[in-house]
């Protein structure tokens, strides 16, 4: 049984002669891109919640997600498991973004619990 999934994550066919384009093509798309997927709606999500914005914990979800089909594909148990654990602190962050800030008005949330109104 291991042995036919480590088979499925190997490549078949010899690697292309470095430096070739044929070389680079499989490079990028040795798994088929969820790598790079997963490195972009990571780097994305990163840059959303430093600007403070909540979505940004929606776009860990979607990077957790591509991270964890990467993971079943190189037969990674521990990086399946990993991105998990990861997904669920994603949601429950979501879920817990402005419980601080309805609680305490001063807190650097405020202004996504509780907007103002310019009448």
């Amino acid at each position: 049984m291991l042995m036919d999934l480590y088979l499925l994550a190997t490549p078949a066919a010899p690697p292309p002669e470095m430096w070739s384009v044929a070389w680079f093509f499989e490079l990028f798309t040795r798994h088929y891109g969820l790598d790079w997927a997963a490195f972009l709606t990571a780097g994305v999500s990163l840059w959303r919640l430093g600007e403070r914005h909540k979505d940004g914990f929606v776009w860990g979800v979607v990077s957790n997600v591509f991270w964890i089909a990467f993971n079943f594909k190189v037969v990674s148990v521990a990086g399946v498991i990993a991105n998990l654990f990861f997904l669920g602190i994603q949601i429950r962050a979501w879920i817990n973004w402005n419980k601080d800030a309805k609680a305490d008005p001063t807190h650097a949330h405020a202004a996504d619990a509780a907007p103002t109104t310019n009448a």
